[in-house]
């Protein structure tokens, strides 16, 4: 037993079970300073090296945003990808406020990593960067950078700043490197399937234009039509 527990004296279940209630405890303590921590972080700041390079993110996850070289101040908004639950019933882009976003953890690569099994060659993914952020209304954003540029994922979901915090109190940076890549290029597939579905529609002439009580619609023709 640890020298900071105190002990029990008699059956040995006793001193199992306090270990236990104490290992929870402390837990709970670690986590709850962690959110006090979180709520003391300052607002995303941005800044450059000089004109004509792109602004980046004064937070450890030090991400740059693309195309924003020739800004001759930083970009106060960037347009995001709604995922999660609340993408189903909401529009697929909405715009985020970068000086509203607080910054919560970052997905770094890390270390290089062997190939394969047998392997000596290994690989790095240090291109592609996560810095996840906290929105107003405890809702959180994820910004990735890599050699492509900068897109950005809206999680509008309604437990989604806990489910967040608790992955980034648990988890190191690597693994949430592993967590975002995962997410963002699943999102990524999906929107690509789908287009080469809708485009292999119009090529086989399936896609009719429509209007309906004054709203234009493309519908999809079936066999019959």
């Amino acid at each position: 037993m640890d020298e900071g527990l105190n002990s029990v004296k008699g059956p040995s279940g006793l001193a199992v079970y306090e270990v236990a209630i104490a290992g929870r405890v402390r837990k709970e303590l670690d986590y709850h300073i962690f959110e006090l921590e979180l709520g003391r972080l300052a607002k995303m700041l941005l800044q450059r090296e000089g004109e004509g390079f792109n602004w980046h993110t004064d937070d450890p996850a030090r991400l740059y945003l693309s195309n924003t070289g020739n800004f001759s101040e930083a970009p106060t908004e960037l347009s995001a990808f709604v995922i999660g639950r609340g993408g189903v019933i909401r529009p697929a882009t909405r715009v985020v406020k970068l000086e509203a976003l607080r910054f919560l953890g970052h997905g770094l690569f890390g270390e290089s990593r062997p190939c394969g099994c047998g392997s000596n060659t290994r690989w790095t993914g240090n291109a592609y960067r996560f810095g996840i952020y906290e929105e107003p209304r405890k809702r959180v954003v994820i910004i990735r950078t890599d050699g492509s540029g900068t897109t950005v994922y809206a999680v509008d979901e309604t437990d989604a700043l806990g489910t967040w915090q608790k992955f980034i109190a648990a988890l190191p940076s690597d693994l949430i490197w592993n967590l975002c890549m995962t997410l963002s290029n699943t999102y990524r597939k999906g929107r690509t399937d789908e287009r080469q579905v809708v485009l292999q529609q119009f090529l086989e002439g399936k896609l009719r234009k429509r209007k309906r009580r004054g709203v234009l619609q493309v519908v999809i023709l079936n066999e019959s039509q």
